[in-house]
């Protein structure tokens, strides 16, 4: 699964590379969704694309908050660009919930902790140790992109 799609380019990707792939989600804001869709629906098919309250197919695309009633337990949560650009509070909450359902978090973001707007963005090693429940297993500084880290965390009670 993946929170903060962007346009659903990894979602794109990883279906090519893994055409058996099945049950993908994508969790974002419903305006990101509207891309998401549109997207995959164009770059792949329709027919392996649904939207929120649709049948499920190979990827589902879903506002973030039906995380929530997600059932099951998660192999990987992917997250590139969009921890440090939500409140803290809502990259917390998402980060509770992988705590107990996840088990293993992958994140590529940046750490400028830049503000923005009302607030500062935050650095997702620090959500991650607010939160607690988290084992890094890696962290590499991303050569293509400065100010860029990639950080993998198996979840410890999983």
């Amino acid at each position: 699964m993946e929170i903060g799609a962007g346009f659903g380019g990894v979602a794109y990707w990883i279906s090519k590379i893994s055409p058996a792939l099945s049950g993908y989600k994508v969790y974002d804001l419903p305006y990101a969704n509207v891309l998401q869709g549109y997207f995959l629906s164009k770059t792949l098919s329709p027919d392996q694309v649904a939207f929120y309250g649709e049948e499920p197919k190979k990827i589902q695309v879903l506002p973030g908050q039906e995380i929530l009633n997600l059932e099951g337990k998660v192999d990987l949560l992917i997250n590139q660009n969009s921890f440090p650009e939500m409140p803290e509070e809502v990259a917390l909450s998402y980060l509770r919930w992988a705590a107990q359902n996840v088990k293993v978090l992958y994140s590529y973001n940046q750490e400028s902790g830049a503000p923005v707007g009302e607030f500062r963005q935050s650095i997702v090693r620090r959500l991650v140790e607010k939160v607690g429940g988290f084992r890094r297993i890696s962290r590499s500084p991303v050569w293509v992109r400065k100010g860029y880290v990639e950080e993998f965390y198996e979840m410890q009670n999983l």
